[in-house]
This record gives structure tokens, sequence and C-alpha cells, in this order.
């Protein structure tokens, strides 16, 4: 599990794709990995985005430890 969260004022300079990127390709490498799945806000629509631009794909909406929580996976293999 890895997460991340960025100060408001570093919010829209790219930070989150480029992260979204790199795990992306450091997880490419890892042979045993074949699905990443990330859990974000509903609310957060920039992060959805991110998500969504990177080829995750939403599989579920719904409640997660009491919290509004949308899932999105993504297939590597």
């Amino acid at each position: 599990e890895i997460g991340y969260s960025l100060r408001p004022e570093h919010w829209g300079n790219g930070y989150g794709s480029e992260i979204c990127t790199f795990l992306i390709s450091a997880s490419r490498q890892i042979k045993n990995i074949v699905k990443l799945t990330a859990i974000i806000d509903p609310d957060n629509l920039a992060s959805a985005r991110i998500l969504q631009k990177n080829g995750f794909q939403l599989v579920k909406s719904g409640v997660l430890d009491s919290l509004p929580a949308e899932i999105y996976d993504l297939v590597l293999y």
C-alpha cells in the first residue's frame, strides 16, 4: 500500500500525475504485480481524473472504513 497527499498550494502543478506515472512504471517492473488498486474520496475530482488518464477503471463506489470511497483498478498484464 502506498499513499500520498499534497498540500493545497501544490495542487494543479502536475505532481499527482507524475507520482501516478512513476508508480505505474515501477510496478510494471515487478513481475508479481498484475493489478494496481487506487482508493480515493469521490469528492476529489482531480485524483479521479489522474487515475482515468492513466488507464484506471472505476470498479466500485461506496463506503470504506466508514468513509465515502471510489475504488479504481489498473490491470498491468
